[in-house]
């Protein structure tokens, strides 16, 4: 049996040993535990106490989203709205806009600052994240 058939079989949940099969991949992976027939879990190698007392990753408020001004010949768009700068910022973000880079979509350095984000000259090197619509030229 082949992987995507196995796994086919396996998450098509009908009675055709689809949980039996799911039961022993997770038997044979000791870091899979088998909830239900279409959910695994994953354990993790730190213990629960470890675990909550060190944080993975980066947190929100330590990153900054940088926007820069679309410069591909006859590009109208932008790749941040004010209302998705909102949104950006709600969980923690910093976020830094181009001077300008909204004007050919009709969205003002003013309408940004009014959402949060704050309107930089250069957002190329601050920036942790850079959002844009179009590929990067070098």
């Amino acid at each position: 049996m082949t992987s995507s058939t196995f796994f086919r079989a396996a998450l098509s949940g009908n009675n055709q040993g689809g949980s039996s099969l799911l039961r022993r991949f997770a038997g044979r992976h000791s870091g899979l535990r088998f909830t239900s027939p279409r959910c695994f879990t994953s354990t993790s190698f730190l213990g629960k106490e470890e675990a909550a007392a060190t944080p993975l990753g980066t947190s929100y408020s330590d990153l900054t989203v940088g926007i820069p001004k679309e410069n591909f010949p006859l590009e109208k768009r932008v790749a941040a709205t004010p209302e998705s700068v909102q949104r950006l910022i709600k969980p923690g973000f910093n976020v830094q806009i181009e001077k300008g880079a909204g004007m050919q979509s009709y969205f003002t350095d003013a309408d940004y600052e009014a959402a949060g984000a704050k309107v930089v000259d250069s957002v190329w090197k601050d920036s942790d994240i850079v959002l844009k619509v179009c590929a990067v030229d070098r």
